[in-house]
């Protein structure tokens, strides 16, 4: 298996762009079919995935593992609480923020693991902690104050948060049609998971991720060169 680190809004001459495109297609296929349910209001949305900071991707030879999307957030900048995302952070979840001194979150969205991959599957694998968890350590390097969320229930996302340290600050609310927890994860107090399976593949991923943005690698020069080297692809064919 191999992890990816890929941005929402991929640079004009990205090079992993056939990686973004199955993380899409396993985004769309995941989230239309829940979202735009027979007889309810269309809930899908793409801008899900392409406003994101992050994709957190995880692939085995080119199938679609399982995928977390997060963006970065700051409380002092004006504009983040007149966001979409904010609407159900209001009252406690926001005290809550503001009483742990919290300005820098990263969100964790859009949690999903491919039927094929599933822990009956993959004798007990949860392959949600999996994500979740290199979800987390990706935070700590960003030097985030908290990680924060609306798992769901129906998946048990939520316990597999609560399970490492995050908190429910309000339950059983709707977002999106779906059922959810709001939850908050504060870096000092979030821990890991005990099972050693997990961790050894959480520990395999992370040491051979492949961070095409390049914060937590010594590739982020050329992450930004894909912007202005706008005839290189050309060039490469020709």
């Amino acid at each position: 298996m191999q992890l990816y680190i890929l941005p929402g809004n991929p640079p004009p001459n990205y090079e992993l762009r056939d990686v973004y495109n199955r993380g899409y297609e396993h985004y769309k296929k995941t989230w239309e079919r829940l979202f735009n349910r027979p007889n309810r209001p269309k809930l899908y949305d793409p801008m899900g995935y392409y406003r994101q900071n992050y994709i957190f991707h995880v692939e085995d030879d080119e199938r679609v593992v399982c995928q977390t999307l997060g963006t970065h957030y700051h409380l002092d900048n004006k504009i983040s609480l007149d966001l979409p995302f904010f609407e159900k952070f209001y009252g406690a979840p926001l005290e809550y923020l503001n009483k742990n001194h919290v300005s820098s979150c990263l969100s964790l969205e859009y949690s999903s693991v491919a039927k094929a991959y599933s822990p009956r599957k993959l004798d007990g694998l949860n392959m949600y902690k999996v994500i979740i968890q290199l979800s987390i350590k990706y935070a700590k390097s960003l030097a985030v104050d908290a990680v924060i969320g609306h798992p769901r229930r129906l998946t048990k996302t939520n316990d597999v948060t609560t399970e490492i340290g995050c908190k429910v600050i309000k339950a059983n609310e709707e977002k999106y049609g779906v059922t959810v927890d709001v939850s908050v994860g504060l870096l000092k107090e979030v821990t890991s998971y005990s099972e050693l399976n997990v961790n050894r593949l959480i520990n395999n991923l992370w040491d051979s991720r492949i961070d095409s943005i390049g914060l937590t690698t010594e590739d982020q020069e050329q992450y930004y060169s894909q912007f202005l080297e706008t005839n290189k692809i050309k060039a490469e064919v020709a």
